[in-house]
């Protein structure tokens, strides 16, 4: 049986179980036009499920149903994704619920998904062989390229190739010279937010500046944080480690936004 996700997000869901999940065959979409948004999702009865969502052209993937993590006062989660190919840890953005969870790089797993398969997490940060969600997920790569689609995003980029998961506010695996150092957007200011995020993928070129930028992901969305990343990035700059130079090659890295007194 399949969840409606906002029945499920709005539950606050309970902690998944590891037992494997009744299958299904495919993913439902959601299209609201009036909010400016389009939603593919697969739930399980176990209340575990994987949403790739576009809200007003800001794009996601979630993760739902995942236990309740330690409040350690970090908002990021790390978590390890085995779909066949091994695990990858990669870098995740709590939810507003403790059971769920938001990928920094949503595109390029979106793309993944849309293969199906097995899909195991497992909590990267301590390292354990028992999985906190064990999913088999139906190929749907018409409903996951809809919701692509919807935020402007290409069915293949070639930025996904060869590209670390984990992603810091270092331009791995270069460093900043100049880091991008961005004010807080008005929208921002006016809606009181206390902090978001933003991830960025651009190409570094044998200079050091950056060009053809772009917002990997933002949240929460709503208060013109990946534009006021985009600005901030012109003037920034990357060098080697050891001052050689620069090879042409895209960076990722995140930028935090934190509201000052």
């Amino acid at each position: 049986m399949r969840l409606n996700w906002i029945t499920l997000l709005a539950a606050g869901l309970a902690a998944a179980s590891t037992a494997a999940a009744q299958d299904v065959e495919d993913w439902d979409i959601d299209r609201d036009p009036d909010h400016r948004r389009i939603t593919a999702s697969v739930f399980f009865s176990d209340g575990s499920g994987v949403a790739t969502r576009c809200i007003d052209r800001s794009f996601a993937v979630l993760l739902v149903g995942l236990p309740q993590a330690p409040d350690d006062g970090d908002f990021m989660r790390p978590l390890s994704i085995d779909m066949g190919q091994g695990r990858h840890t990669q870098s995740w953005l709590r939810g507003e619920t403790p059971t769920l969870a938001f990928s920094l790089r949503p595109a390029r797993l979106a793309r993944q998904l849309r293969d199906g398969g097995r899909m195991q997490i497992y909590d990267a940060a301590n390292g354990s062989d028992a999985p906190l969600i064990a999913i088999d997920l139906p190929p749907s790569p018409e409903a996951i390229n809809a919701t692509l689609e919807a935020c402007g995003l290409p069915a293949d980029d070639p930025r996904d190739a060869g590209r670390d998961w984990v992603i810091t506010p270092s331009p791995q695996p270069l460093r900043w010279r100049f880091a991008p150092q961005m004010a807080a957007p008005d929208r921002a200011l006016s809606g009181r937010l206390l902090r978001g995020i933003v991830v960025m993928s651009c190409v570094a070129q044998t200079d050091g500046r950056i060009r053809d930028c772009q917002v990997e992901m933002e949240h929460p969305t709503g208060f013109d944080l990946g534009r006021e990343a985009l600005r901030a990035t012109r003037d920034a700059r990357v060098e080697t480690s050891d001052g050689s130079e620069i090879a042409p090659q895209v960076i990722t890295f995140r930028i935090n936004y934190t509201r000052r007194n």
